[in-house]
């Protein structure tokens, strides 16, 4: 099923970076690295999910008003007080994301967090407020305890802390959804915490429960922060940012706490930013916390009186700023203006001193976990799921994942440490497969060897190896489920009854396929680059894998390529300057490196080494479209280099730069071996097994130059040049779910029987429901199409497996695609329209009714099998008996000789149901003599080179290699796709040259 997931580009609007306020028009986000992304991460997931936000909203408001029932009834019966807010215990695990760097925090620092998180939860922070305090009456007990899980969701024992090495951490934003889909664990039962390296801007983020509220959604739920911002011990820099309860922050989040400010639910969609005038305008819907624009000016409480006061000696009301008027605030009134009161900038939901809850942010945080959104109310009720008996005895280990090594070759590249809780290891090597059998294996890929290694230094703890090389390791081949099983003499000094787990279940193994990544940088609508203008401030990004977002930058006056990325992307410069370099065509990156200068892409401007692409006294790209040299460095636990281009045209004035495609070699880990030319693009896009994944069920299309008229998919319908159609197209299907789709239609104007890029007729990706038909858009007729009958071919697409919505006029050739059915209809264009209906198209006399029966086709109330001739107006000489064929739901029945006759049947009919016979061939009207083409495939070269041309079919594989390899000179070639004989379907024909790599045309072979 497809899921709403995040988009491939960003433009305009850079809403994917976690920091505060960025988009086009304000430039990248600030430097200070201490804000919360929860308000633009929201942002990013309503524009994505367009209707999530209502539903969303709609769920808030139940269930405040809900809330204020509740609270209502518990004034008047005091007794339930008692009850009102009960210990919730929370279960949590860290799940560290890290290259072997700082990041890689140790448990004292997250278990230190932990203490930090229950200290600020139930009122115990060493920081809190004092009596005699600002707002010290309105200070809360929240009474919400969390720990660390002790069993992990496969059985096995756990720390309730995980470890991973990927480059995802250096980038949490543009890779959230990768590591959250690798390591999270069900948020029913676990509160998962995301410790990263790089959040752009921003310390951390969460989402609300009422937008993860869909269980298609769920994975992404939970907390993803930066290492420095996690407690205030080991790596934190808390010495620096002054942040220390910016987990409780996030947490307030999670249990449906908004900054204090408002977000963005009542604004539109759009975040805000703490000390933004216009937040006045919105309010957190939390009686007890007055409201305000947010506050970022100071982190320490006794900074209060000389920062932001008269700094008279004391910290009180009048040392507190008073941004907006509030006259629903229903605190203690322990700080008033007048008859307003301050703000709470000690409030944790703010961006001040972050010490402290209120009553109503704790009612708050209880109506959600009391209530089925999002799980909350499960969430902690289950210990006997999370926790391991008391006095048991364990085997204990934070690394589930085997990752292959960059070689590609199936070989594994790191190892999993676990320890006895009590005993030690027997044997000093065990290895599987084996013949003594104290250790068993289950699901261990074919080619491996299993071994564990006893510490020489410490027999309680163990080393867990994969050796030798898989035979299978492509992605497809990965593993979940890889149990390692310790019999009875695996171990010494403890009674093997009375282990936990015995059993090591569900490790993982990563398989990379270790490929050309190529990218075509496209908008919603067309084949159109990454453009950004010449006004101040414009900020466009595009997205490369394995990179993360890059950005061209205009500010005063020039434009500046920058990073949004922990990963270090150097690109060439012309030598000595910060100048970029068009580098020639046909020239290898690596080697041809040293006639330039690499310089690392900064993230702002005024950075040191900030790359120029055009202005401050730097033209030379001008006028040009050419390809800049790039290399990403990965450094960590394995450092590797890769090497690639981006293609870049600069408008002749400098008013406007715009990116076209990118392309990179990740296929070595060695900087030496890994090579990257320009022209080297040779991904071949598959389509994954499984296909068709939906039914179209119908097709609604409204003239709206002329008239109505109401079509279903199986009839013929008539079309006007030049005109545009508003189009609806139905899915058919019987479940509830919502998901996003894209749907794409063609007409074969040129009746090849392909479907080229400029017979696209319609392209509306991002359907966000296809199930209602809301996703109206025009079916667009060019002005000179060709009059007469084609067939328009339709196909409802949706996410290759990078979770990327396919762009069928650029479809990624170096990632799986999924698509759905696809469906051939007829139309004809130009011709009358007198409508009301569907007026069919060509010569009348070319048209005739059949009826289905349950094995038999009539025409004219006689069976085929029957009839001598077939009528004299097809010209056929012969036919193709039908009698002894049976004739089911899901078939086209073809009548074919010199000529033909075709039966097109396109959805299912009842018996007797009535369809039209379409006559290939009249006597008279624009069908007369109408040559039957083969599915010939026609290409040109513009030059000698070598060519090959790939083939593959609906179910995901390369049918056949049409030519392999091959040097052709100029000229027009073709194949002859019908001497192939094809199953039914939809096939994929790519082209691939050293110039260039076309994914060149849709067939549909029937």
């Amino acid at each position: 099923m497809c899921r709403a997931v995040r988009l491939f580009f960003v433009v305009g609007l850079l809403s994917f970076l976690m920091g505060q306020g960025v988009n086009a028009q304000e430039g990248p986000p600030t430097k200070q690295g201490s804000s919360c992304a929860t308000d633009i991460s929201l942002s990013q997931l309503y524009q994505e999910n367009p209707k999530l936000q209502q539903a969303a909203l709609e769920k808030r408001q139940t269930l405040i008003a809900e809330e204020k029932k509740r609270l209502a009834n518990q004034e008047e019966n005091e007794n339930e007080n008692a009850d009102k807010f009960a210990v919730r215990d929370i279960p949590v695990v860290f799940h560290v994301i890290h290259q072997c760097g700082v990041e890689q925090i140790d448990h004292n620092q997250i278990e230190a967090a932990l203490q930090d998180l229950n200290d600020d939860f139930n009122r115990n922070n060493a920081d809190r407020l004092g009596s005699g305090d600002p707002f010290y009456s309105d200070q809360a007990n929240v009474n919400i305890d969390f720990y660390l899980a002790e069993v992990d969701p496969y059985g096995n024992a756990t720390s309730g802390i995980t470890y991973t090495m990927s480059s995802f951490t250096n980038d949490g934003s543009a890779f959230a959804n990768q590591f959250k889909k690798m390591t999270g664990w069900p948020r029913e039962h676990y509160l998962n915490v995301w410790i990263i390296k790089a959040l752009a801007n921003a310390s951390g983020y969460a989402f609300y429960p009422e937008t993860v509220d869909n269980s298609s959604l769920a994975y992404i739920d939970g907390i993803v922060m930066r290492y420095e911002y996690l407690g205030t011990t080991g790596a934190s820099t808390v010495n620096y940012h002054g942040r220390r309860h910016i987990l409780a922050h996030e947490v307030g989040h999670w249990l449906g706490l908004k900054h204090t400010w408002g977000d963005i639910d009542s604004n539109a969609g759009l975040y805000t930013q703490a000390g933004d005038p216009s937040n006045c305008n919105y309010d957190d819907e939390v009686d007890d916390t007055p409201n305000t624009i947010g506050s970022s000016r100071l982190v320490y409480p006794d900074e209060i009186d000389y920062k932001l006061g008269n700094d008279d000696g004391d910290d009180d009301c009048d040392d507190l700023p008073n941004t907006c008027s509030d006259n629903s605030y229903d605190g203690d009134v322990s700080c008033p203006s007048y008859s307003e009161p301050h703000d709470n900038i000690f409030n944790m939901m703010d961006y001040g001193v972050e010490i402290m809850f209120t009553d109503g942010q704790r009612d708050r945080m209880y109506s959600y976990l009391n209530s089925d959104i999002a799980d909350r109310n499960v969430i902690g009720s289950d210990h006997w799921l999370t926790n391991r008996p008391s006095d048991d005895r364990y085997i204990l280990f934070d690394t589930y994942h085997f990752h292959e090594d960059d070689a590609d070759d199936g070989s594994i590249y790191n190892y999993i440490k676990f320890e006895l809780s009590l005993g030690r290891f027997r044997y000093e090597e065990l290895e599987y497969p084996s013949t003594d059998g104290p250790m068993i294996v289950e699901n261990l890929p074919d080619g491996f060897t299993l071994k564990v290694v006893r510490d020489p230094n410490d027999h309680g703890i163990g080393y867990m190896y994969l050796l030798g090389n898989a035979n299978e390791h492509a992605n497809i081949n990965d593993v979940e489920n890889l149990n390692v099983i310790f019999n009875h003499p695996s171990f010494i000094g403890v009674n093997h009854s009375t282990l936990y787990n015995t059993t090591i279940s569900n490790l993982k193994i990563n398989f990379k396929d270790f490929e050309k990544k190529y990218h075509r940088f496209t908008v919603t609508y067309g084949d159109n680059p990454v453009c950004a203008p010449n006004q101040e401030n414009a900020y466009y990004a595009f997205y490369v894998d394995d990179v993360g977002y890059l950005s061209v930058y205009f500010k005063e006056g020039a434009f500046y390529l920058v990073s949004e990325s922990g990963i270090e992307t150097s690109v060439l410069c012309h030598a000595g300057t910060h100048n970029l370099a068009f580098i020639p065509e046909d020239i290898n990156i690596a080697s041809n490196s040293s006639s330039y200068t690499f310089r690392a892409l900064t993230r702002d401007f005024d950075d040191n080494g900030a790359v120029t692409m055009h202005g401050n006294g730097y033209s030379g790209l001008a006028g040009q479209t050419g390809y800049l040299g790039m290399k990403i460095f990965v450094d960590g636990c394995y450092d590797k280099a890769m090497y690639g281009w981006i293609r870049v045209k600069v408008a002749d004035d400098g008013s406007e730069i715009c990116v076209l495609d990118a392309f990179y070699d990740q296929a070595s880990a060695s900087t030496n071996n890994t090579t990257a030319s320009i022209y080297e693009v040779d991904c071949n896009m598959y389509f994954t097994q499984g296909a068709p994944y939906f039914t179209i069920g119908s097709l609604k299309i409204e003239d709206t130059f002329i008239e109505d008229m109401s079509v279903d998919a199986t009839s013929q319908y008539t079309f006007q040049p030049g005109n545009d159609y508003a189009v609806e197209y139905i899915q058919e299907t019987d479940r509830s779910t919502k998901y996003i789709s894209t749907w794409v239609s063609w007409i074969d104007f040129n009746d090849d029987d392909f479907y080229d890029i400029n017979e696209m007729v319609f392209n509306q990706p991002y359907v966000y429901d296809a199930i209602t038909g809301n996703n109206a858009g025009y079916l667009q007729i060019p002005a000179d199409a060709i009059s007469g009958e084609h067939k328009m071919l339709t196909i409802e697409s949706c996410y290759n497996n990078n979770d990327v919505p396919i762009k069928i006029y650029s479809v990624n050739p170096c990632v799986p695609a999924k698509y759905g059915e696809a469906r051939t209809s007829i139309v004809t264009i130009g011709g009358s329209n007198s409508g009301g209906g569907n007026n069919g198209g060509g010569n009348n006399e070319c048209r005739t009714t059949v009826q289905y029966f349950e094995n038999e086709v009539f025409y004219d109330n006689t069976t085929l099998e029957n009839m001598a001739n077939l009528p004299d107006t097809t010209l056929a000489l012969n036919y193709v008996k039908a009698a002894d064929r049976n004739v089911s739901s899901d078939q086209k029945i073809f009548f074919q000789g010199g000529n033909y006759v075709e039966l097109q049947r396109d959805i299912d009919v009842a018996m007797g149901g009535e369809l039209d016979l379409r006559i290939g061939n009249c006597d008279t009207g624009p069908l007369a003599n109408k040559e039957v083409l083969p599915h010939l495939f026609i290409y040109e070269i513009q030059k000698e080179e070598v060519v090959k041309v790939i083939l593959q079919n609906p179910s995901g594989n390369i049918q056949k290699t049409l030519i392999q390899d091959r040097s052709q000179t100029k000229g027009k070639y073709y194949i002859n796709i019908g001497d192939l004989h094809l199953p039914n379907g939809v096939y994929l024909i790519t082209l691939q040259t050293p110039s260039r790599q076309d994914t060149y045309k849709f067939i549909n072979v029937h």
